[in-house]
């Protein structure tokens, strides 16, 4: 009506008071860009809250659906989705509705969407340390206990000093190791050999008992002896030492 080129029906500002002639109307829609538009792109977000309006001649508009946090860019371009400040390849929740609070800033609010505030991959409900450092993943070589505190700097159940010890001296865990199994077979044998001697010493009383009780008239062989000693575990020449004090014995004895 005034001249624009504009029908009303497409003109944003049928009633504006300055000639085409005078004014800048980037995105074509009747309006003076510096004085009357307050959306220069024409996408319905409004030029304070928009974040992207180097196109005013795109006819794209914003929805939900394509910009999610409504700041004015298209979703598909935008390098954070939900507007949280952290970008999307650094989100884990890229389409977060609301983050009140993010400790690890990870884009997940840590009251609805976060399962481990501070990021070191123990779950807070598992965590002695739930809000603990920031920047790092738990693992035996530095957690030893998994509880989600760095065993170097916020864990009091571990002696530090210990830890580096171990960690940065193989031989010495190799020789402690190596140690403890030998001290372990050490035992089990001796065991084994007090056992033994115990048996011996029953065995030879048994023996001794025998031969007294047996008639004189039918002594058993030196071989049957010997072979009888070595089923009870004896060698053949602990078998034949044990033969021959007996057969000394019973001489002296005659």
């Amino acid at each position: 009506t005034r001249g624009s080129h504009l029908s009303d029906w497409s003109d944003d500002c049928i009633r504006s008071t300055t000639s085409p002639q005078s004014h800048v109307d980037a995105d074509g829609d009747g309006c003076d860009d510096a004085t009357e538009d307050d959306d220069l792109d024409n996408d319905g977000i409004e030029s304070a809250y928009d974040n992207c309006e180097g196109d005013p001649s795109s006819d794209w508009i914003s929805t939900l659906a394509s910009d999610f946090d409504s700041d004015g860019c298209e979703d598909s371009i935008d390098p954070d989705d939900d507007g949280d400040g952290v970008l999307d390849e650094d989100d884990n929740c890229p389409t977060s509705i609301s983050v009140e609070s993010d400790y690890d800033r990870d884009g997940c609010d840590d009251e609805t969407e976060d399962w481990d505030d501070d990021g070191d991959g123990v779950p807070d409900v598992s965590d002695s340390c739930p809000l603990g450092l920031i920047n790092w993943d738990s693992s035996s070589g530095n957690d030893i206990d998994g509880d989600g505190c760095m065993d170097s700097l916020e864990d009091d159940h571990v002696s530090g000093k210990m830890l580096h010890t171990l960690r940065s001296n193989a031989f010495m865990v190799l020789a402690v190791g190596s140690l403890t199994v030998l001290m372990f077979a050490g035992m089990v044998l001796s065991a084994q050999r007090g056992r033994r001697r115990h048996e011996f010493a029953d065995q030879t009383w048994a023996v001794d008992e025998s031969m007294r009780s047996e008639a004189p008239a039918r002594p058993p062989t030196a071989e049957k002896q010997v072979r009888d000693l070595s089923d009870l575990g004896y060698s053949p020449e602990v078998a034949q030492a044990i033969i021959d004090n007996e057969n000394n014995a019973r001489q002296r004895r005659n």
